[in-house]
């Protein structure tokens, strides 16, 4: 697959990604419109992510924070987060660009791009499990809405995978991984907790732990996550 190509199917990037009954609500325009670079919001598609956190009963939030402008804008929002942190400890990030953020992140890490969508996808589907809100009557709708979706069959396979199971913390990489691309992973994660339930903020904490995350770091990308959501809410 090319560059991003599996995280933009999954985040939302593309027109074909989204089935028409999900529509796009206004706060989904006006967020995409707030972040350079990627699409427009006109090119923007909620893709898969928008069905895991739509069928939670937070379709506003859906459109609105995961599917906007798929991996670029992620990207994005972890590097402002990244260079802050950097920033407040007094130390040059030597990243002066949020398009070079993730190749950067990948040039430390001792994994391969597609190594790393894959993780990024089980950790927002681990996110969006977290709460236990996908029973087995909501799991049935959501892989019915997807296999309707016009995405690669490699990635629905491993969406299948995943919701058919239980995934464990353990299974996220997190060995070999720089703290740029362990920040995309958390922010992941962050935008698909919106709820902010109990067991959402406990998954959180375990997930930062696992990832070894400065304490600061993890601080920054939430509330870079929380100042996205509170523009939809």
């Amino acid at each position: 697959m090319k560059h991003n190509h599996m995280l933009d199917q999954f985040l939302g990037s593309k027109p074909s990604a989204q089935p028409e009954s999900m529509g796009r609500s206004k706060s989904f325009t006006r967020i995409i419109d707030g972040i350079p670079g990627g699409m427009s919001g006109e090119q923007a598609g909620g893709g898969v992510a928008s069905v895991l956190i739509g069928n939670k009963g937070t379709p506003k939030l859906a459109s609105g924070v995961v599917g906007y402008r798929g991996a670029a804008a992620l990207g994005v929002l972890a590097f402002r987060a990244y260079d802050n942190w950097k920033h407040q400890s007094n130390e040059v990030t030597g990243i002066f660009s949020a398009s070079h953020f993730h190749q950067h992140g990948l040039a430390q890490s001792s994994v391969g791009q597609r190594e790393f969508e894959v993780e990024m996808v089980k950790t927002m589907v681990a996110a969006a499990k977290s709460d236990g809100h996908i029973d087995a009557a909501e799991q049935r709708n959501i892989m019915a809405t997807i296999e309707s979706m016009q995405i690669d069959s490699e990635l629905k396979s491993l969406i299948f995978d995943l919701l058919l199971r239980d995934i464990s913390i353990d299974e996220i990489r997190a060995v070999g991984l720089s703290n740029p691309l362990k920040s995309e992973l958390y922010l992941g994660a962050c935008l698909v907790t919106a709820d902010q339930s109990p067991t959402e903020i406990a998954f959180l904490k375990r997930l930062a732990r696992h990832l070894d995350m400065p304490p600061d770091l993890v601080f920054q990308i939430e509330m870079r996550a929380r100042q996205r959501l509170s523009k939809v809410a």
